[in-house]
């Protein structure tokens, strides 16, 4: 049996051991490259979906201040109508409409609608409530 064996001479390594050839250096630099590239394209997505997140919350509050404001009405004055607020630098229209005696006498139920634009896209969201005529 016959047993090969590589000689190392004066300190120097064998010749199928002696480092990166540049091609391997080269294909190391690309994949790094497109790796990169990548995370750069992930992040800008990343970045605008938690901005779409952020407006989405912001248009539920600005919904949300509405319904409050309702509490706060005589019953008899809570109407339909119509206005605009903005929350950190967009605008939400909001519209709301009364529905009275529904789903039963002396009760309103009120829908209010919010939209506004991103990105030249409308998005729309939407609350209800019910609010009962005091002394029922």
């Amino acid at each position: 049996m016959t047993r090969f064996r590589t000689v190392l001479r004066a300190g120097r390594a064998p010749r199928d051991s002696r480092g990166f050839s540049l091609i391997e250096v080269l294909v190391g630099v690309v994949l790094t490259t497109v790796g990169i590239i990548g995370l750069a394209g992930l992040s800008i997505t990343v970045t605008q979906a938690n901005r779409g997140a952020t407006n989405r919350t912001r248009a539920d509050q600005a919904l949300h201040e509405k319904i409050e404001e309702f509490q706060s009405f005589a019953y008899d004055d809570i109407e339909d109508g119509a206005d605009e607020v903005t929350i950190g630098g967009i605008t939400f229209d909001r519209t709301w409409t009364v529905d009275e005696d529904e789903p039963m006498d002396g009760v309103k139920k009120i829908e209010v609608v919010g939209t506004w634009a991103e990105r030249d896209v409308a998005f729309q969201s939407r609350r209800m409530t019910y609010i009962s005529e005091p002394g029922r």
